[in-house]
C-alpha cells in the first residue's frame, strides 16, 4: 500500500475552520466520545441457562376409611371418618327391631350421600345418624366414589362407654413429582467483537461517557461512480454514502458531519490501495444530486432519543472506496508523532469498512 497526503478538494483550511466553530460554540461534553464504539455480535450475547422448570403439584392419592364413635348407641349412631381425594361419601343402614315387623328397613337400600373428600389434602369429617327407639341393633354399609370398596360397620343399642374410640387412621402422604434437572447453559460460540474497521450496515454504540453522552453510529449505501474531470482536468470518482447517527444518551450530540467524516482508503482501479483524507463537498454534493434542505451543511445538534441520517459526498481517484473515517472527539488535535498535527481537524478517529458483516447478522439492542 502507498500513502499519499492529497490537498483537500473542499478545502482544508475551511473544514479546519468549521472544526473549530464547533469546539468554540458546543461544549466540550456536547462533542467529545474519548474511547471508541464495540460492535458485539448477536451470537456473542450470553444465551440463558436451561432452567428446571417450576415443580408441578403434588397428588394426593385415594383414601378412605371410617369407623364409629363407640359400637353403642341409646339415640343416635356417631359415624367418623378419614378421607382424601374419596370423593362422594355414601351411607346405606337398616337393622333389627324389638318388635313387629322386626326389621327396620332404614335407607330402603338407598345410598345416600352424606360427605365429601377432594383432591387435595386429606381430613376427617362425621356424620350423625337418628335411630327409631324400638331399633336395637344397626347394621350400615359406607363407601366412596373413588374408594368404592364399602367398609361395613354394626352397632348395638346400649349404653356408650365415656372415652369415644378414636378416629380412623390416616391419610397417606402426598407424591411430588421428580422434579426437572437444572441441565448445564447452552454452549455459546466465542464472542465476536470489533472496536474499529467496523461492516456497513451495522449499527454500533459508543459506551456511556461521563458527560452523559452516548452515541450509535451506522454507515450505508457506499457507492462510487464517474464524475467530472478536477480543475486541471485529471479523472476522478464522486464517492457518496449514508452516515446515521442515534442519541441514546443524556445530552445532545453536536455535529458537522462535512467536517468530521472522509474517505481514507481508495482502491485504486489498476489496483493497489492509496490512503489519504477525501473530505465531502458542496460541489461533490451538487454533483450528486442531494437534497441541502436537510440541513446537512449545517453544524446541528441531535437530542437525546433523536436520530438524524446525513448523506455525503466526495470526490477522490478513480477507484472503490475501501474504508470511510469519522473523527469522534472534535475538541482535540493530538500532534503525529509528537511533531505535526493530525490531518484532519479532531482526534478518536474510526472507519468503516466497505464491507458486509458475513460474520453474523441481526440488529443488536441500544444500550440502556
Amino acid at each position: 500500500m502507498t500513502t499519499r497526503k492529497p490537498l483537500f478538494l473542499v478545502g482544508l483550511a475551511v473544514l479546519m475552520g468549521i472544526a473549530a466553530i464547533i469546539a468554540c460554540t458546543a461544549g466540550p461534553d456536547n462533542i467529545t466520545i474519548a474511547d471508541l464504539p464495540q460492535y458485539v455480535c448477536l451470537s456473542a450475547t450470553p444465551r440463558p441457562t436451561h432452567t428446571a422448570l417450576p415443580t408441578s403439584p403434588p397428588s394426593y392419592p385415594p383414601f378412605f376409611s371410617a369407623n364409629l364413635a363407640s359400637p353403642y348407641f341409646s339415640g343416635m349412631i356417631f359415624i367418623r371418618w378419614m378421607a382424601q381425594n374419596a370423593g362422594t361419601i355414601y351411607l346405606r343402614y337398616s337393622g333389627l327391631m324389638s318388635s313387629f315387623p322386626y326389621v327396620w328397613t332404614g335407607s330402603n337400600n338407598l345410598a345416600m350421600a352424606i360427605g365429601f373428600s377432594g383432591s387435595g389434602p386429606g381430613g376427617a369429617g362425621g356424620y350423625t345418624l337418628l335411630i327409631p327407639t324400638n331399633v336395637h341393633t344397626v347394621y350400615l354399609s359406607l363407601y366412596a366414589s373413588n374408594a368404592p370398596f364399602p367398609l361395613n360397620l354394626t352397632a348395638y343399642r346400649g349404653i356408650p362407654p365415656m372415652t369415644p374410640a378414636p378416629y380412623p387412621c390416616c391419610n397417606p402422604a402426598p407424591i411430588y413429582p421428580t422434579p426437572r434437572p437444572t441441565y448445564t447453559p447452552y454452549p455459546t460460540p466465542t464472542p465476536y467483537i470489533r472496536t474499529n474497521d467496523y461492516f456497513t450496515g451495522d449499527m454500533v454504540y459508543t459506551s456511556r461517557q461521563p458527560s452523559g453522552l452516548q452515541l450509535g453510529f451506522r454507515v450505508t449505501q457506499i457507492e462510487a461512480r464517474e464524475a467530472t474531470p478536477d480543475e486541471e482536468g485529471d479523472p476522478r470518482s464522486l464517492y457518496t454514502w449514508t452516515l446515521t447517527i442515534r442519541n441514546v444518551g443524556r445530552i445532545p450530540y453536536t455535529v458537522f458531519p462535512p467536517a468530521q467524516m472522509y474517505i481514507s482508503v481508495i482502491q485504486r482501479t489498476f489496483g493497489g490501495e492509496i490512503s489519504g483524507v477525501w473530505g465531502p463537498s458542496l460541489a461533490a454534493a451538487d454533483e450528486a444530486g442531494l437534497n441541502f434542505a436537510d440541513s446537512t451543511w449545517d453544524m446541528q445538534d441531535i437530542a437525546p432519543g433523536a436520530s438524524r441520517t446525513f448523506r455525503l459526498a466526495a470526490y477522490g481517484p478513480i477507484g472503490t472506496p475501501i474504508r470511510i473515517a469519522y473523527v469522534l472527539d472534535t475538541s482535540t488535535r493530538p500532534p503525529i508523532e509528537g511533531t505535526q498535527p493530525t490531518e484532519v481537524p479532531g482526534s478518536n478517529i474510526v472507519s468503516w469498512l466497505n464491507q458486509a458483516n458475513t460474520e453474523c447478522t441481526g440488529e443488536i439492542e441500544p444500550p440502556r
